[in-house]
């Protein structure tokens, strides 16, 4: 018998883990990203929307200009153009003129009436 031949030692084998974790880090970098991609960004719509909706009326002659310009986007069916005409009519009392009154009850109403129309389109 020979003795300094000694047995066979038993080596681990770890690429079966590695791999595994290899898989679920790149399946959570994918999922990541496709869910990032699938995310819906507001439209031109909506933001103009969401900003025409913050006018507070304090400042007439700066919310009268805010008011024609998101007007002029979100107008987009005949009602709502025939609804915006009125309004910026109604509108050019408080533009071009160093100082200008408050709103008056009938552009408010226009301005209401308006962000109902483009609302319900």
């Amino acid at each position: 018998m020979i003795k300094d031949i000694e047995p066979l030692e038993e080596i681990v084998d770890y690429s079966l883990y590695i791999t595994l974790v290899l898989a679920l880090f790149l399946f959570s970098i994918f999922y990541f990203l496709i869910l990032n991609l699938k995310k819906k960004k507001p439209t031109l719509k909506e933001i103009t929307l969401k900003r025409y909706k913050e006018i507070d009326f304090k400042n007439p002659k700066k919310d009268a200009y805010d008011i024609t310009k998101y007007a002029n986007i979100l107008a987009t069916n005949p009602k709502s153009k025939e609804i915006k005409e009125r309004l910026l009519k109604k509108l050019e009392i408080y533009k071009y003129k160093k100082n200008v009154p408050s709103f008056d009850s009938e552009a408010i109403a226009l301005y209401n009436l308006f962000l109902e129309v483009v609302e319900n389109e």
